[in-house]
């Protein structure tokens, strides 16, 4: 072994080798990696780019567009470009305009500016009309002149090109002959210049689109995709699925020109419009996503705290040109917000400037994204048109009918308020001053197509550019019912050739009448969908709702077409508090006013298992009231929450005064006539259809549902409500509302569940009234109706079983008799507050009946 001062040397050389190895190794990474940088930025750097046309460019058929594009060699050695422009038609996939160019022998790195033939256009040719994809591609050849296969730097651009021309009028389009490209349909390529706008199915995108439609077992429909009802979606999303960048941005559809240097000069520029489509708004429906355009929202200075979404019509000003103008002038903007039918618009057009040899207008989607970081996120706020027209005033009278509709609020009904269901029919003049003299008919079949009903209306006059609802004669479907519960319900304009244009002139709806059939079933009427909501809000399991602290009524509203008995109300108590605490049950008069009227009847009772279901409370004396409207009200007696269940299926609102002092509100289900698409999805106006009484029995009503001040959803609310929601107020992007309690009255004759043994259901009956009773006001009444004659005894108990005092101890004839109470002990002295048993005994039957006073 030799000693480590002799090995230096060695180990110095080898260190040294060492060095200049690894030295090498990183020169020669880096010259590796430096070349694979350069040619990976030289293949990433666009090959080409189009000059001419411009994106979007319009050419106005007759004239000649110039071809021109940008071509760059971006291989690492010189090379043969070969570059192909076409012109493809995107409608039938034609290539109008094809022509190759080949540049030789082109450096690495260098580019050039190519020249194609100009691209002629006639005015006679209907085949350069319409949406194109105008794109150049490029490729490479071999030092043979071969086309070198799979070249990695094959590239090409497209962009979107327009050709356009004078469109004749009167100028209808029901978008039934939309355009199907491979992306997806836009409005028809002979009228339109489309941004991003799509055709799509309106019976599956909005509640009762227009006519044209097609039934669902019609054979013949619209178009390559076979739509049945056309309608055009404006949204924030392009023909890619991608959002716009930007503000304010949206989906866009531009005119053709038309002249409009007539004599008269007198137009009016029409269409049908639907904001958020086919949507359900339940409570707090803006909590998690900002559903459909969103409406302008303000403080109580009137200062805008969101702008909201809106539509706008633009009309091309007269001193740019006919193609590609640079200039629009804004005409009117339509605000944001939520429709369960299509709304008409109408924009005269009176010996205007713009009526010029090249009018145009444009209808463009202003919407913007309202989410929040923390807040809601926003969908894509799609907007439906349908129906555009321009037609000249003094063209032949136009009509449209736009829908036809069986309306009913209620999301069930007793077969005894068949008898009256209100038809309406909405139709619009789109064209001259005033159409007179035309009639509308309407058609009711049952499922088996059989006709139920059939009326015809004529309609004296109707403004120019004007729209207008009528209520036809009422339907009576008693006749109807066990056969069918879908209805079909047609309406059109009955006299041929009123008009010219007459695919708009027949609409037809769905109906579906929700009875139960059953001879055992319970008639009642309806407004809820069966759900209690209130424990999926609250996270409390069996929730409902109540009142906080003190006592109080709900509600509900009901209208007899005919005169009926009513025999109680279902309620829906939740188990969360399931003590048999004492309710009182109310009928009163009512008008078309949002509060109840004076008091009819009333009894008291206590709640009962079954909790978490509908049960049935019955009036001791079943009730005969007259044709008319009432309200039915629960009151909760106590000050413990007595846990009634809340549906929020139909509570929607959305706040248009965010404050969170005093908030200002808009109910979402307003329209009085609503739609249907499935029995359980009546929409009819609800706004004046509950009522709240606080503290119950003192009269102080106030509509549950108000257009002003708090909804019981507010935390905030001045109304002690045991469930409150905070809807944040203090951002003006959360929609409101409240939810409905679960009260259903009960009408009409049928079998009675046995509910309570003190309610008998033969002649012998026990009832008191007023009730509560306050003594020193008035008497409390007892009455009894006996089948026979016999020996009565009547003794009144307190709360703790003892007998306080007899009313009666004698014999009775056959027939209806009255006892009074004073309010007094058998001392002669007032009794206190509480409630009170009256128990009657006659022969083998005994009946007992509940009295709360309340001093």
């Amino acid at each position: 072994m030799q000693d480590w001062p002799d090995l230096l040397p060695l180990r110095l050389l080898c260190v040294t080798l060492m060095d200049l190895a690894v030295l090498l190794l990183m020169r020669l990474s880096t010259a590796i990696l430096f070349t694979v940088l350069l040619y990976s930025h030289v293949i990433g750097q666009s090959s080409l780019k189009i000059l001419s046309p411009e994106p979007n460019e319009e050419v106005c058929l007759g004239a000649s567009l110039p071809i021109a594009a940008t071509i760059a060699n971006r291989d690492s050695i010189t090379r043969t470009i070969v570059a192909l422009f076409e012109i493809r038609h995107i409608a039938f996939d034609s290539v109008l305009y094809s022509h190759r160019d080949t540049l030789y022998d082109m450096p690495s790195g260098s580019s050039t500016d190519t020249s194609f033939p100009d691209y002629i256009t006639s005015i006679t040719n209907p085949n350069q009309l319409g949406t194109f994809r105008a794109c150049v591609f490029i490729s490479a050849l071999d030092a043979a002149s071969n086309p070198i296969p799979d070249w990695p730097l094959t590239d090409s651009s497209c962009r979107q090109l327009f050709g356009i021309r004078i469109t004749d009028l009167p100028y209808n389009d029901p978008m039934n002959d939309y355009t199907t490209t491979v992306n997806d349909n836009i409005p028809d390529y002979r009228k339109w210049l489309s941004f991003g706008a799509s055709v799509v199915e309106g019976n599956d995108f909005t509640w009762d689109p227009p006519p044209p439609r097609k039934e669902p077992d019609d054979t013949i429909v619209y178009g390559k995709s076979n739509l049945r009802s056309p309608v055009v979606r404006l949204d924030r999303l392009d023909r890619q699925g991608k959002l716009y960048t930007g503000i304010g941005t949206g989906d866009t559809i531009t005119s053709f020109p038309f002249n409009l240097t007539t004599s008269q000069r007198r137009f009016v520029l029409s269409f049908d419009y639907m904001r958020a489509g086919k949507q359900r708004y339940p409570l707090l429906w803006n909590e998690k996503s900002l559903l459909g355009p969103e409406h302008l929202v303000v403080n109580p200075q009137n200062y805008p705290l969101r702008e909201g979404d809106s539509l706008i019509v633009e009309f091309k000003d007269t001193g740019t040109s006919t193609c590609n103008p640079e200039k629009w002038d804004r005409m009117i903007g339509i605000g944001g917000g939520q429709d369960f039918d299509f709304k008409s618009f109408h924009l005269p057009i009176y010996e205007s400037k713009y009526c010029d040899s090249a009018f145009r207008y444009r209808i463009i989607l202003k919407t913007n994204n309202n989410a929040e970081s923390i807040g809601p996120a926003d969908d894509d706020d799609p907007w439906y048109l349908d129906n555009i027209t321009l037609q000249p005033l003094g063209y032949n009278s136009e009509i449209e009918v736009m829908w036809v509709r069986v309306v009913t609020p209620y999301t069930k009904l007793p077969s005894g308020s068949t008898t009256a269901l209100p038809v309406y029919i909405k139709f619009k003049s789109t064209t001259r001053s005033v159409a007179v003299a035309f009639p509308l008919q309407v058609v009711i079949l049952n499922d088996n197509r059989d006709t139920v009903y059939k009326t015809i209306r004529t309609i004296t006059s109707l403004q120019g550019g004007r729209d207008s609802v009528i209520r036809l004669q009422d339907w009576n479907a008693q006749n109807t019912l066990g056969v069918s519960s879908k209805y079909f319900v047609y309406g059109k304009l009955s006299q041929n050739g009123y008009d010219d244009y007459r695919d708009n002139n027949t609409t037809h709806s769905i109906f579906y009448l929700n009875v139960e059939q059953d001879t055992n079933a319970v008639q009642e009427f309806a407004l809820d969908d069966g759900s209690n909501d209130i424990p999926e809000l609250t996270g409390i399991g069996d929730g409902g709702i109540g009142f906080d602290g003190t006592s109080g009524s709900y509600a509900v509203k009901f209208t007899l077409p005919r005169d009926d008995t009513l025999f109680g109300t279902r309620i829906y108590f939740a188990r969360h508090n399931s003590a048999t605490d004492y309710i009182r049950i109310t009928v009163l008069r009512g008008d078309a006013g949002c509060i109840p009227g004076d008091t009819i009847t009333s009894f008291v009772d206590m709640r009962r298992p079954p909790m978490n279901e509908f049960y049935p409370y019955y009036f001791p004396k079943p009730e005969a009231l007259q044709a008319g409207t009432y309200w039915l009200s629960v009151s909760q007696l106590s000050i413990d929450n007595y846990m009634i269940g809340g549906d929020i299926s139909r509570g929607g609102a959305q706040i248009i005064v965010a404050d969170t002092l005093s908030p200002k509100f808009a109910p979402i289900y307003s329209s009085p006539y609503g739609t249907q698409t499935t029995p359980w999805e009546n929409t009819g106006d609800i706004r004046c259809m509950y009522a709240v009484e606080v503290p119950a029995g003192s009269g102080q009503w106030s509509p549950w549902m108000p257009n002003a001040g708090f909804w019981p959803v507010h935390s905030a609310s001045s109304i002690p409500m045991a469930i409150k929601l905070n809807p944040m107020l203090s951002s003006p992007f959360i929609g409101a509302g409240t939810y409905l309690p679960m009260i259903r009255p009960m009408v009409g004759s049928f079998n009675r569940q046995p509910a309570h043994a003190n309610h008998s259901i033969d002649p012998f009956t026990f009832d008191a009234y007023p009730n509560p009773f306050t003594p020193g006001s008035t008497d409390a009444h007892f009455s009894i109706t006996l089948p026979e004659s016999s020996l009565v005894s009547a003794v009144l108990y307190d709360d703790l079983g003892r007998a306080i005092r007899t009313l009666a101890d004698r014999m009775f004839e056959q027939g209806e008799h009255t006892l009074r109470w004073d309010g007094k002990d058998s001392d002669g002295a007032f009794v206190l507050n509480g409630v009170y048993t009256c128990q009657l005994k006659s022969n083998d039957r005994s009946v007992s009946v509940r009295l709360l006073v309340i001093r």
